[in-house]
């Protein structure tokens, strides 16, 4: 069964009653096969995976980011959700934004 979320779509599995994430449809070519390659690298990696699955309930501070994954047991330290999340960024698969309000980058899809 396929099913919508935050406009991102779903295949739900009832027989073992996981949910997976869709990807959007990707065309390879002579001209982007690197970037793709490279985003597909940064992806494989399950800690920017588990930054996407945060980011999926709404913009994040690097703050929050690091406080949710920090009591996963994923990371000790703030500059390790820093890095991974500005590798997203770098690549395309999530973008930032500076709140003047409150002097900070917020990081969403």
């Amino acid at each position: 069964m396929e099913i919508n979320i935050h406009k991102r779509k779903y295949l739900y599995n009832s027989l073992n009653k996981h949910i997976f994430m869709i990807l959007p449809q990707i065309e390879i070519n002579q001209e982007n096969y690197q970037n793709i390659a490279k985003r597909l690298e940064v992806l494989s990696n399950k800690l920017h995976l588990q930054i996407l699955l945060i980011l999926e309930n709404g913009p994040k501070t690097n703050e929050q980011i690091f406080t949710i994954l920090k009591q996963q047991g994923l990371i000790k330290f703030s500059g390790s959700s820093y890095r991974a999340v500005e590798k997203l960024v770098k690549y395309n698969i999530v973008q930032k934004k500076y709140e003047n309000q409150n002097r900070r980058f917020i990081y969403f899809l």
